[in-house]
């Protein structure tokens, strides 16, 4: 059952200045983006969240231990300061999709979830790697700071919870600002210790589904696994976490398109003569028809776009019937299109390369379409196959088998940003357990 606590997160003191002091997850951050957050504010995140590597770093000093320098000079420094009240924190971003003109709305909220074996009322849908949770374990070793939270959804056919908060929203919000990419972000805090326990509550009824953040969850298991018990519970038994229900039209899934570089000896023939036997290819004369050619298959029915330098357009691949999937793919995992495009695409065109079809030395995933074609046109990529996004009823039906998806299944936008609300793990000695009501303690 999902334990949902209210927290006391440490935030930037200088509001105005958000849009140059926050960053989004570090997962998303590309060198060039890395260096222009260094570049824009001294006290940027991106210190915390994605410290630049020196040539002589070694076990003394690298980039968790400049993160956590850094941290401590701003707490000292009250660049951070810590709120004085645990409370929930209601987060809204308002934003565009890439290509459209609808204005939408996402809203949930933040709160501090206490750590259970997935299974345990949170499920996972994608699979996590290695090299990921050490990075992120090493900076929550030195930092004892969460500055991203996991994104988990809820079902709440009702409305109840959103119905709740969203009265809040008519008031002055704590922290407001637009970044660079257009989006709103708004936060308000959650005083009312009725509205609290009600909200907690709720969700204590409910599965929680992990949207984004698996690495992060399975890094805080970590981290607690290794502070052990210290008698009753700690701050290192909860990790940051943002709620959103499942219903709400604000939470969008977006297509990661796969884009293929540096494969040894692959030419646009050949790409074409792998597929030729398995799918009907129809040429589109402009790669906006074949999006749109592509956006009317169903979801899970196996349909994908092609693009190829040195051409205009592309193909839409239709499956032949012949097409068949392992006998023992769970269905769960076989009504999913990345599923599909991995068996009936990736593994014929990679076959002779590698077996891994997620090597990233060939395999690269990209949201956003237009930067897509920009890319195969200019002769970045050397063949880009474009997929429809995996629905949220997959998504659920997946994690509900206990089943995971293939690396970046999903693609939920916009991203949460980092560094709005921080969790702090740290010991209890410096901390006070306040009673928000008869039914809700926090931890801190």
């Amino acid at each position: 059952m999902p334990v949902l606590r209210p927290f006391r997160a440490w935030r930037y003191a200088d509001a105005p200045a958000l849009a140059d002091l926050l960053v989004p997850p570090y997962d998303i951050i590309s060198p060039a983006a890395q260096a222009a957050s260094y570049a824009r504010h001294p006290a940027n995140l991106i210190q915390i969240e994605l410290g630049l590597e020196q040539p002589a770093d070694d076990d003394q000093n690298n980039r968790y231990t400049r993160a956590a320098v850094a941290l401590n000079d701003w707490r000292q420094r009250r660049v951070l300061q810590r709120d004085p009240w645990p409370t929930f924190y209601i987060y809204q971003q308002t934003f565009r999709l890439p290509g459209s003109a609808e204005r939408l709305q996402r809203t949930g909220f933040f709160g501090s979830l206490r750590l259970a074996p997935w299974g345990q009322g949170i499920l996972p849908h994608e699979k996590t790697f290695p090299g990921a949770k050490a990075d992120r374990l090493a900076l929550l070793q030195a930092t004892a700071m969460q500055t991203g939270a996991i994104f988990t959804l809820f079902r709440d056919p009702s409305g109840a919870v959103l119905n709740a908060l969203r009265p809040l929203t008519s008031a002055m919000p704590i922290a407001a600002f637009v970044a660079d990419d257009g989006i709103e972000h708004r936060l308000w805090p959650l005083h009312d210790p009725a509205l609290i326990t009600y909200v907690a509550e709720t969700l204590a009824g409910r599965t929680l589904y992990v949207a984004d953040g698996h690495h992060r969850y399975e890094t805080a298991l970590n981290y607690q696994q290794q502070r052990g018990d210290g008698g009753g519970e700690q701050p290192w038994d909860y990790v940051l976490t943002f709620a959103a229900p499942i219903e709400d039209p604000g939470v969008r899934v977006l297509a990661a398109h796969r884009c293929l570089h540096d494969v040894p000896g692959l030419w646009s023939e050949d790409v074409l003569a792998a597929l030729q036997s398995g799918f009907e290819i129809q040429r589109y004369a402009a790669a906006d028809a074949l999006a749109a050619a592509l956006r009317q298959a169903m979801p899970g029915a196996g349909y994908f776009g092609l693009l190829l330098p040195g051409t205009t357009g592309g193909w839409l691949l239709r499956p032949q019937p012949h097409l068949t999937l392992p006998a023992d793919l769970p269905a769960e995992l076989a009504d999913l299109d990345v599923i599909r495009l991995q068996e009936w695409v990736l593994r014929p065109v990679l076959r002779h390369i590698t077996d891994d079809l997620a090597d990233k030395r060939f395999v690269a995933y990209e949201p956003n379409l237009d930067q897509v074609i920009e890319a195969v046109q200019q002769g970045q990529i050397q063949a880009a196959f474009l997929l429809n996004p995996t629905g949220l009823h997959q998504l659920c039906a997946v994690a509900d088998a206990g089943l995971v998806m293939p690396q970046k299944a999903t693609y939920f936008y916009p991203k949460l940003i980092s560094g709005i609300v921080m969790h702090d793990v740290a010991s209890l000695s410096n901390r006070t357990k306040h009673r928000i009501c008869n039914r809700s303690k926090t931890v801190q």
